[in-house]
């Protein structure tokens, strides 16, 4: 094999030379080890087809013109020897005279651009998890930022709130020393005192969810208390749009004791609210229930509403971070993800189920041993 042959099966692309009426004069060894030999009735179909393959042969056979064939603008499909596939390759048709006393020949480069494109691939990949977690320490820190803000307004707003508890407790203890007793005054008296226990109770809840939580530690503590804060903050949004709540604040259940961190799972329970508000909203019935019970030790609730289910494909991606079916504006995509995790770290969980008529989300959390 002289040199020029052994520096052409070296070669790691397909080397294909041809006379210019398109007899095959050599292949190289990359080109062998991947397709057939049957290349001129490969050639015959494509001058039936007329397409832009031959005419770019016919070009560089008459006019000498080189071309370029890009496999994402023209593939060109032919037989493997180990597959049915298409070899991915650019092709680069061009005119060669290798000395001055030989005839002009065509050579066609064969260029694998499969590795090309799964690196392409690869590295959209680490660019797309880049950008999620990129937006996400965003969120954590802008969340941080709304946190801190919520927690200095809370703290401005409860000092008056304390001040106004005292002031009116001070006039109804004066008016029973004077004996005062006048059914109207005594009304309004508590009033005052139930709406600013209302607001503290309020502004309690508000200052829990600012506090993300992550640092603080697992407590025994029981869901209904909880569940009482993520309903102050919710219930007023809940007003607004006719949404019917369901929840019963005796059921047994909801007072074990288990080991928990406070402020994540009313993150949680806030969010399962909130995403049931935008998915009903706007139907004819709208309805949330939060119902719970007790089975292999495990703490199961039960949140549903109105809706009529969650689309499979949807559901296939809801606790993903990020992926969310709200208008922009309305979510991040988050919620589902952050909540899971949480759950998750409780040693427990959370599930859509499909058998119910409702959507319905399902948590489970390990109730303790000694319960």
């Amino acid at each position: 094999m002289n040199n020029s042959l052994f520096f052409l099966n070296s070669l790691n692309i397909g080397i294909l030379i041809l006379d210019l009426q398109y007899k095959i004069i050599f292949t190289n060894q990359w080109l062998k080890n991947r397709t057939s030999n049957h290349w001129e009735d490969f050639f015959k179909e494509e001058k039936e087809k007329n397409g832009r393959f031959f005419q770019s042969l016919e070009k560089c056979s008459k006019e000498g013109l080189s071309s370029v064939l890009s496999s994402k603008l023209n593939t060109i499909d032919y037989p493997l020897l180990s597959s049915q596939e298409s070899l991915n390759c650019n092709l680069v048709i061009s005119r060669i005279s290798p000395r001055e006393d030989d005839k002009a020949k065509i050579m066609i480069q064969f260029i694998d651009v499969t590795q090309v494109e799964e690196r392409e691939k690869h590295l959209k990949l680490q660019q797309k998890i880049m950008n999620e977690q990129r937006e996400h320490s965003f969120n954590q820190e802008r969340l941080a930022s709304l946190g801190e803000l919520t927690s200095s307004i809370a703290h401005e707003i409860n000092n008056p709130l304390a001040i106004l508890d005292l002031s009116i407790n001070y006039i109804k203890k004066y008016l029973k020393k004077i004996n005062i007793d006048d059914e109207k005054l005594n009304e309004a008296i508590h009033d005052s005192l139930k709406t600013i226990k209302r607001m503290t109770t309020l502004i309690a809840g508000v200052r829990g969810l600012a506090n993300n939580g992550e640092n603080s530690k697992k407590t025994m503590g029981a869901i209904h208390d909880i569940m009482g804060i993520a309903l102050i903050v919710f219930k007023e949004k809940a007003k607004t749009s006719e949404i019917n709540l369901f929840y019963d604040a005796d059921k047994s259940i909801f007072h074990r004791q288990i080991n928990l961190n406070a402020s994540l799972l009313t993150q949680v329970f806030v969010n399962l609210l909130n995403n049931s508000f935008h998915a009903i909203k706007d139907l004819e019935e709208r309805w949330i229930k939060i119902e719970g019970e007790e089975k292999e030790n495990t703490l199961f609730i039960y949140f549903i509403d109105s809706g009529l289910g969650i689309p499979l494909d949807v559901q296939e991606k809801i606790f993903i971070p990020f992926f969310t079916t709200k208008e922009i504006g309305e979510g991040t995509g988050l919620g589902l993800s952050t909540s899971k995790k949480i759950l998750n770290d409780h040693g427990g969980d959370i599930v859509i189920d499909n058998k119910a008529a409702n959507t319905t989300f399902i948590i489970t959390i390990p109730l303790p041993n000694d319960s």
